[in-house]
């Protein structure tokens, strides 16, 4: 007989325990037919498209002896567009491509100076620093390059000059074909 009465008990604690359940449930049900504005707005909203855009595809070629791939970064540039960085190594040796990510935004605390280069008959913005005299970047002003894709370019760290101007002449940037 006791436990009959224990069965009883845990029976009706569980009635009461789903009271809350059906409270608010019954609640939700009722205000189901009626939308607020801002529902109605976000329901009225135009929906972005599906696919990303690639930026331009950037590549040296060929790349200098003993370099290889050792990390390939893809970031979202906003606007449904991905851009990459390339970074090769050799040793202490480095060689970033990149298309589209901001590289000088991790370079702000060292005091770049620029200028313009003209190389293989493009013209390039090469920037040096005094802080770290064997850091060169080397980024591509197209006039054909839009934005959020337009930063195009080669990054060197430990890369005698003569080298990294042959790597501005060998980039190579192709249209994407989306995806």
């Amino acid at each position: 007989m006791g436990i009959a009465r224990r069965r009883t008990r845990l029976v009706g604690a569980s009635r009461w325990a789903a009271l809350p359940v059906l409270t608010l449930l019954t609640l939700l049900a009722g205000c189901g037919g009626h939308s607020t504005r801002a529902e109605q707005q976000a329901s009225q909203a135009p929906t972005r498209g599906v696919g990303f855009k690639d930026c331009p595809l950037a590549e040296v070629q060929p790349l200098p002896g003993g370099f290889g791939l050792v990390r390939r970064d893809l970031t979202s540039l906003g606007g449904q567009h991905m851009g990459v960085l390339k970074i090769y190594r050799d040793g202490v040796r480095q060689i970033q491509v990149f298309s589209g990510p901001d590289v000088y935004g991790k370079l702000d605390d060292v005091d770049l100076v620029p200028r313009r280069v003209q190389v293989g008959g493009r013209t390039f913005q090469v920037s040096t620093t005094h802080v770290d005299p064997t850091l060169f970047v080397g980024q591509l002003q197209d006039d054909g390059l839009r934005p959020p894709c337009d930063n195009v370019g080669v990054l060197t760290r430990h890369v005698p000059m003569s080298t990294f101007l042959e790597l501005l002449r060998d980039l190579r940037v192709t249209p994407s074909t989306g995806r």
